[in-house]
């Protein structure tokens, strides 16, 4: 971090007196505006990327005191999982920040051609294998947040606040308007200032988000909830080989499928030639955590190359089980009125089933919905609450849909069930997911949306329409080549 990265509160952020930054000088009341972020995770990177656009200085506020190097950190208890960043999230990464990418490479991130070198097994079979235009980077989360926040640190609006934490949301006299934050040192550190002010404050609290509390504190309404809970949890190891393997594929997806697959497995090659392996269970079926029972489980999946792969490895790392994974989704979008200047997003607004890997690419893909937002605003935050927690509806509803989709069949509880156009759609989506593992030009389309590229009406196309709905037999093998997604650094679009 560079030397605006801070443990405790600096008093340049209370006091209205001038705070050399880089060489500018501030005052409180001066005209340049502030910006605060609550959470240091993807969606909190990445929102405090896109605000160094629109405000003179931004703070990000996180309970961690952060790691330099990429390790794990107490306050992501879900960190040792398998994490994915999506290409869809990847672009807005290199859009934000052009060479990261590259830098991800140079630490360690595995490059996989998710059609050559992924292998999915599903519905009793393995998909076919093919040259696909899509290669995405495998990594752990902490190499893949360290590596943004590095970037991130080192630009010269930004400041990062560690090791306090939030407790509530400070106000205007009439209580209708954020004006900064107040907080308490963790563990009651000496020193901690009671709050910072700030023009606008983004919320990007994770799935244990006290947003709701803070609002009624306030007088404002909580947002209603929606939870898809299918009951998935997972369990994971790091692995290493002492001889490199055999095999020409870096990533095996054994994939649980509704109503009566209930397990499946992981295993992806990452950074320093280690390998995460991770069982799932659905439905409540929770795999152990314990040496013995975790190999048990790894014995019952459906094909045995995880367990035979595995036993062939070093353990390096303990096993480690994580199970609060329902979706679950805040309304802010409904909300009768806002605090104004008080966003929130991330985890906070929409926290997905992890098993689908969208969640990070969704929280990037939503900061440049951000950024839209305060373009249209055009230096005036009046409105922006309402406009932005409203349009953040585009970026969430079909990821959102996707993955409850599955779910849904999980939950099996009363009261759940869809409707007549959402059960039409879930056996379509049955079908492709029949097609794709024999149709590589299926398997492509699906890729395409999967990697939330382009929209899911791809997946309604002719050329996929045909091959999924035509008679059963195999399909030739040989896939119509998608056009390969290319980053471009002036687009403010992500897809």
């Amino acid at each position: 971090m560079n030397q605006n990265q801070i443990q405790l509160v600096p008093e340049s952020l209370m006091q209205d007196k001038p705070m050399a930054e880089n060489g500018l000088s501030y005052h409180a009341g001066s005209g340049r505006r502030h910006a605060l972020v609550i959470g240091s995770g993807i969606a909190g990177l990445t929102a405090a990327r896109v605000l160094t656009d629109h405000f003179d200085r931004v703070t990000i506020v996180e309970r961690d005191v952060l790691p330099e190097e990429p390790v794990y950190r107490k306050g992501v208890p879900q960190g040792n999982q398998i994490h994915a960043i999506l290409l869809g999230g990847l672009r807005v990464l290199e859009q934000q920040f052009p060479g990261v990418t590259a830098d991800l490479q140079a630490a360690g991130a595995v490059s996989v051609n998710l059609g050559s070198e992924a292998r999915l097994y599903m519905l009793g079979r393995w998909r076919v294998r093919f040259p696909s235009a899509y290669t995405a980077l495998a990594a752990t989360r902490p190499l893949l947040e360290g590596t943004v926040r590095q970037r991130l640190a080192a630009h010269p609006r930004v400041t990062f606040v560690q090791g306090v934490e939030v407790t509530g949301i400070c106000t205007n006299e009439a209580g209708t308007q954020a004006t900064g934050v107040k907080l308490r040192g963790r563990g009651g550190e000496a020193g901690a200032v009671p709050q910072i002010e700030a023009d606008l404050v983004v919320a990007a609290t994770g799935r244990g988000s006290r947003v709701p509390e803070w609002l009624t504190e306030l007088g404002f309404p909580a947002p209603r909830e929606t939870v898809v809970d299918g009951k998935p949890g997972y369990a994971t190891r790091v692995y290493r080989f002492s001889q490199p393997p055999a095999f020409d594929w870096k990533v095996m997806y054994l994939q649980p499928l509704a109503p009566d697959q209930r397990r499946g497995a992981i295993l992806v090659k990452v950074e320093d030639d280690q390998w995460q392996a991770s069982l799932i269970g659905m439905g409540g079926d929770y795999p152990p955590t314990d040496e013995e029972g975790f190999l048990e489980f790894a014995r019952t999946l459906p094909a045995p190359d995880f367990v035979n792969i595995i036993q062939n490895a070093e353990p390096i790392s303990q096993i480690r089980g994580y199970r609060r994974m329902e979706n679950r989704r805040w309304h802010y979008e409904d909300l009768p009125h806002y605090l104004e200047n008080f966003l929130v997003c991330g985890d906070a607004v929409y926290a997905f089933n992890p098993a689908y890997g969208q969640g990070m690419s969704v929280a990037a893909m939503a900061s440049m919905k951000l950024d839209n937002c305060l373009r249209r605003q055009k230096g005036d935050l009046t409105g922006l609450a309402a406009r932005f927690q409203k349009d953040l509806m585009s970026v969430i509803e079909a990821p959102w849909q996707l993955a409850t989709g599955q779910d849904r069949d999980w939950q099996n509880e009363p009261g759940t069930s869809n409707g007549r156009m959402a059960r039409l759609m879930q056996r379509y989506i049955r079908r492709v997911l029949e097609a794709m593992m024999h149709d590589a030009t299926v398997a492509e389309a699906f890729l395409a949306v999967q990697q939330m590229l382009v929209s899911p009406v791809r997946l309604f196309y002719p050329d996929v329409l045909w091959r999924t709905l035509r008679p059963h037999g195999r399909a030739v093998a040989q896939p119509r080549v998608e056009a390969s997604p290319r980053l471009n650094p002036a687009s403010k679009s992500p897809l």
